[in-house]
């Protein structure tokens, strides 16, 4: 096995080893990890902060294209601006941080009274809830994406239009968090405590497998332009001497 498929298959272990730990914490001992999980505890910021650092890593790989131009920048930016509203959304733009009272109009409107969008009841409605948004994105970025990236065509295409493709080996913090979600979301409520308690840890799971996409984006983006921007270098070395 080749040292790079095996840091691969050691990344998609590590992320099922952490799966499989949250799950046998829930399973074990759930009154200790429901108190990790409420509104502004530690798993929600720590989500907020990798939303954060995802999106600047998305930044960082849209820059390594500015030389093609905004078109080939474009996927990238527009993953760094989602990352950057999954931020914001995650900890209702920092309302409870700085103090702000949501107007009483937008508190009736939102299922937990805050100042975000999806927990207003209208999206809620409309959409069907959250998991209509992270169910695809869990299934799209762990299993279809990297699927797709075997055919030589499509590879081809989402290469040439610089569109970030995330590595085979997340599928398992992806997936994870679906599974977390479903799989526990009556187990926790069952017990009596909050319906806010499965949700934060597959949150947080989404959340650490979309920085890792975005680390392996900027990872791979600068290293292609580097190896791209040495090639006319070493050819001038090579005439000069």
């Amino acid at each position: 096995m080749r040292a790079g498929n095996r840091s691969d298959w050691a990344v998609f272990a590590a992320g099922s080893v952490l799966v499989a730990s949250f799950a046998l914490w829930a399973i074990a001992n759930p009154a200790t990890l429901a108190p990790t999980v409420l509104e502004d505890g530690p798993f929600e910021n720590a989500s907020a902060v990798l939303y954060l650092l995802a999106a600047y890593l998305f930044a960082r790989t849209a820059t390594t294209h500015r030389s093609a131009g905004l078109v080939a920048m474009a996927p990238a930016l527009a993953l760094a601006s989602a990352m950057f509203v999954f931020a914001g959304e995650e900890i209702s733009w920092g309302q409870r941080l700085i103090g702000i009272v949501t107007p009483p109009a937008v508190a009736a409107a939102n299922v937990q009274g805050e100042l975000n969008l999806h927990n207003m009841k209208a999206i809620i409605a409309l959409l069907g809830g959250q998991q209509a948004v992270t169910t695809p994105l869990c299934f799209g970025l762990g299993l279809l994406a990297p699927s797709m990236s075997r055919i030589t065509a499509w590879r081809e295409f989402v290469r040439h239009r610089h569109i970030p493709v995330p590595p085979w080996y997340l599928a398992s913090l992806f997936l994870g968090s679906y599974a977390f979600g479903r799989t526990f979301h009556d187990h926790f409520r069952n017990l009596g405590y909050q319906r806010t308690t499965t949700p934060e840890v597959s949150e947080f799971l989404l959340a650490l497998a979309l920085w890792a996409y975005a680390f392996s984006s900027a990872y791979t983006s600068t290293t292609r332009s580097n190896a791209a921007t040495d090639v006319p270098r070493r050819a001038l070395a090579t005439r000069s001497r």
